[in-house]
């Protein structure tokens, strides 16, 4: 009797386990079809950093605008590992959300992972196609990298592709 309801415990545990997989898979699943959420950036040139708001405050999720803004207080007390782990967290959540990856762009820049950088700017402008603020100031970005680099032709590209984000008006 002691082994038959081991048994049925056992299959009831997996069976339990199974059906949590299943639920956070598909509750963490995404829409292939929805557009990135509406963000106007502002340039602060002071830090070298992007704050967002959004047009349209429905849109955008406010756990991502939290996780943001905790990264950003990480990343001014000199914490970055910790502000990447949340913006890789606000990233998971929200894929298309050209300001968190341009955030974790900062932070790379800041620990010298130079490459990844570069990468996560470019990513931020796939889904920056309508925030030419944020365009700039990812271009500004990888510039800053070629230089470190070394690579100062490609830090004059980017500088040029950077002043032509934002049309003279």
């Amino acid at each position: 009797m002691v082994e038959q309801s081991s048994a049925l415990v056992a299959r009831f545990g997996k069976l339990f386990l199974i059906v949590t997989a299943i639920s956070l898979m598909v509750a963490c699943s995404t829409d292939p079809q929805r557009k990135p959420a509406p963000v106007v950036s502002i340039i602060d040139h002071s830090r070298d950093s992007i704050s967002t708001t959004n047009k349209h405050p429905a849109a955008r999720s406010p756990v991502i605008k939290h996780l943001l803004q905790q990264a950003r207080q990480l990343q001014l007390k000199g914490q970055a590992p910790r502000a990447a782990a949340i913006l890789e967290r606000a990233i998971r959540i929200e894929p298309r959300n050209p300001a968190a990856w341009h955030q974790l762009a900062q932070v790379r820049l800041l620990q010298k992972n130079y490459s990844q950088a570069e990468s996560l700017a470019l990513r931020s402008n796939q889904y920056a196609f309508q925030v030419p603020a944020l365009q700039q100031a990812n271009w500004l970005l990888i510039a800053r990298v070629r230089d470190l680099q070394g690579k100062k032709i490609g830090a004059e590209q980017a500088r040029k592709n950077a002043s032509r984000a934002i049309p003279d008006r």
